[in-house]
């Protein structure tokens, strides 16, 4: 597993419903785990909590992190353009990915690391 740096992105899953949030990490450990993040939309960075969520780093140097960051605050709730809508699942976030690969990475599963 890759080590997270400061600035990648990062899906996190809640354990009970399934929706997936998109954040960025804001705080790693010596060993390069995330601690906590802070959801795209909002400006207050959360604890990662193992017990509710799970997650899975999206590293920057694999996507337009610019580009996936429109793409997330552009998926919001119909009729409330100031709150985000979570993904319904991994694969909706994976298949929202996909334009946001970079190209000269293309053979590099980062959308395989959702799945």
């Amino acid at each position: 597993m890759a080590k997270a740096l400061r600035g990648d992105l990062i899906a996190v899953t809640r354990r009970t419903t399934g929706d997936v949030q998109v954040g960025v990490i804001t705080n790693i450990t010596r060993d390069g785990i995330a601690r906590k993040w802070c959801p795209i939309g909002s400006t207050a960075p959360i604890d990662l909590n193992p017990r509710l969520e799970t997650w899975k780093i999206i590293e920057a140097a694999q996507v337009r992190v610019e580009g996936v960051i429109a793409m997330v605050r552009a998926h919001h709730w119909p009729g409330h353009p100031e709150q985000i809508m979570p993904f319904a699942s991994e694969q909706d976030l994976k298949d929202a990915l996909v334009p946001h690969l970079n190209r000269h990475l293309e053979g590099v599963p980062v959308v395989n690391q959702l799945a």
